[in-house]
């Protein structure tokens, strides 16, 4: 790290890092967050890669939220957006990881993000979407106007994101519901219980994520 003085959080992962294998998995993701700072695409490829090999539960971890919490020191809404703009720019910008900007860094997850939203989430139209990954990839803007940029389209497709919300609620509230009713059902319940919680977790995580950028809209912080 570039500053003198660490913090509590980092100095909690480089003890752990020093019980590691420098070539582990684990010891791999633990780097990546000490130096979040000065490049969160690499934190956000091994955070993609410990949730979907499931390693946290190697690790001693009963969930991903967990490990992210405990070892990573970093909030579930912070993970999420980490890995899902690193998943967007493998997906759809996969030369920004091979070659940077001119400007020679990979513009801010969040803008990332919001750019995500913008082509999977928010309804933006072709030009719309085109005029704010120019703002984000080419023109390299802070994230607070690429924010702005984003909230003036946004705002047009509230309607249709607060039925996507209240569609989120009514699925989760259904879910809540099978999982009591399978609580009489054993022979069932064991087989389903896996599946019907991870399915919760990511709505709650997508509800959780809306809620969060309607603050920012509205200017609120917590």
């Amino acid at each position: 790290m570039s500053r003198s003085a660490k913090t509590s959080s980092e100095r909690q992962i480089e003890t752990l890092m020093q019980q590691l294998p420098p070539d582990s998995p684990r010891y791999r993701a633990l780097a990546s967050a000490r130096d979040f700072k000065s490049s969160w695409v690499s934190l956000g490829e091994q955070l993609q890669s410990v949730r979907k090999r499931q390693l946290y539960s190697e690790w001693g971890y009963d969930s991903f939220d967990d490990y992210c919490r405990l070892e990573i020191h970093i909030k579930r809404l912070t993970a999420l957006k980490l890995t899902n703009a690193y998943r967007f720019l493998e997906k759809r910008e996969p030369e920004l990881l091979k070659e940077p900007t001119d400007s020679g860094t990979i513009p801010d997850y969040r803008a990332i993000d919001l750019l995500r939203q913008a082509g999977e989430e928010a309804g933006f139209g072709e030009d719309d979407y085109r005029q704010l990954r120019e703002a984000v990839i080419e023109q390299g803007r802070s994230l607070p106007t690429v924010q702005r940029q984003f909230n003036q389209v946004a705002r047009a497709a509230e309607p249709a994101a607060a039925t996507t919300r209240r569609s989120l609620q009514s699925a989760l509230a259904a879910i809540r519901r099978l999982q009591n009713a399978l609580q009489t059902l054993p022979q069932h319940a064991e087989s389903c219980r896996d599946p019907l919680n991870e399915l919760a977790r990511q709505i709650e995580l997508e509800l959780a994520s809306g809620a969060d950028e309607e603050k920012e809209k509205t200017g609120q912080t917590d």
